[in-house]
């Protein structure tokens, strides 16, 4: 049983089950082994493989602090955030061009559009 499992682990598994004694029935150890199997179950964290191509990796890699495991990487890239969570981050000045520059992007996108209402408008054939 002690083979795999971490010193801190074992010990409180040890902990939460209650000792047998020789005198007990056979059931009742068991039982014993039964809980102590479940309660390592509960306590060692386990891990799966995933493949993931070259790329795929880089890219964790490079969102990748130098503290964090992998598996950090991916819970927090793959929490689910709010809009709210950005409230702030911008000071006014960055705010206004950042305004600006979406603003410009509607103009122009708006400007294509007509330039391709019309392009569609004459080149349709006329019966």
């Amino acid at each position: 049983m002690e083979v795999g499992v971490p010193p801190k682990q074992l010990a409180s598994i040890k902990l939460a089950i209650p000792q047998c004694d020789d005198a007990e029935p056979r059931s009742d150890r068991r039982l014993q082994k039964k809980a102590i199997f479940e309660a390592a179950r509960n306590c060692i964290h386990m891990s799966k493989s995933i493949r993931l191509s070259d790329e795929a990796y880089e890219r964790l890699a490079a969102h990748k602090e130098s503290d964090e495991t992998f598996s950090e990487v991916v819970r927090r890239l793959a929490s689910e955030r709010s809009l709210l969570d950005l409230a702030g981050i911008l000071d006014d000045g960055e705010a206004d061009a950042v305004r600006k520059a979406v603003a410009e992007r509607r103009e122009r996108r708006s400007d294509d559009r007509s330039i391709g209402e019309r392009v569609a408008c004459c080149s349709t054939p006329r019966s």
